[in-house]
């Protein structure tokens, strides 16, 4: 073996390995000095935001912030009082008057919005009084998280979907069931008929897969019909 290429080889991984390390030392680096600086900007502003209400409470007199606050406010009443040739008394019940109106238009649009939804509620109860789902009456909270998830807007077109998918869903299992009765019928075992299914011989649709996936399907159209 050569030493001296074997030794020129690790000498290679290792400054390949030491540049890796550099590298992401120096990113980690950029990365902390940038956290640090959005720290010291945050804090600065802080310091500001403290000095000036300091200032403020020393050229006021007002050592209570929430006092000097209330002071504030009523300056800047007064400042807008005079912009509309008003009475600080008088601007204050005017913005009162305006904030109650302001909560009165809120608290109509939410009892609106309420009652649109007991209305619509209503009328999916209404729409599922005589509905049935694979022989079992439809609730309405069923069919509204259906429309929601969805996103079905008319309960008569959510109603033909869940139809539809009840459908296929039993479709599906008698698919199962055709795969079972193949088998069954492979080993010599005989299965009984669904109740209500009418009773249908081998030499009537026929035996194998095909003749088993169409007794499944027999079954499902007798229980329809039994519906």
């Amino acid at each position: 073996m050569n030493i001296q290429k074997v030794t020129e080889g690790q000498g290679k991984e290792d400054i390949a390995f030491a540049k890796r390390l550099a590298a992401a030392q120096e990113k980690w680096r950029l990365e902390k000095e940038d956290e640090i600086e959005q720290i010291r900007k945050e804090y600065k502003d802080h310091d500001m935001y403290r000095q000036a209400a300091e200032y403020l409470q020393r050229a006021s007199g007002i050592n209570d912030i929430m006092t000097l606050k209330e002071q504030i406010e009523l300056i800047e009443l007064q400042d807008r009082a005079e912009e509309e040739n008003v009475s600080p008394q008088v601007k204050r019940r005017i913005e009162e008057l305006e904030a109650k109106a302001a909560r009165a238009d809120e608290m109509e649009a939410e009892q609106s919005q309420k009652q649109a939804v007991q209305d619509f509620e209503n009328m999916l109860k209404e729409f599922c009084i005589d509905k049935k789902i694979d022989g079992n009456s439809l609730h309405h909270e069923e069919l509204w998280k259906y429309m929601h998830e969805n996103e079905i807007a008319k309960p008569e077109f959510a109603f033909k979907a869940m139809k539809a998918d009840a459908l296929e869903s039993k479709l599906s299992s008698a698919k199962e069931d055709a795969i079972k009765d193949y088998l069954n019928s492979k080993r010599g075992v005989k299965t009984d008929s669904a109740p209500g299914a009418a009773a249908l011989s081998n030499t009537k649709i026929g035996g194998g897969f095909k003749g088993a996936e169409a007794r499944a399907i027999e079954r499902i159209k007798a229980s329809r019909n039994a519906e």
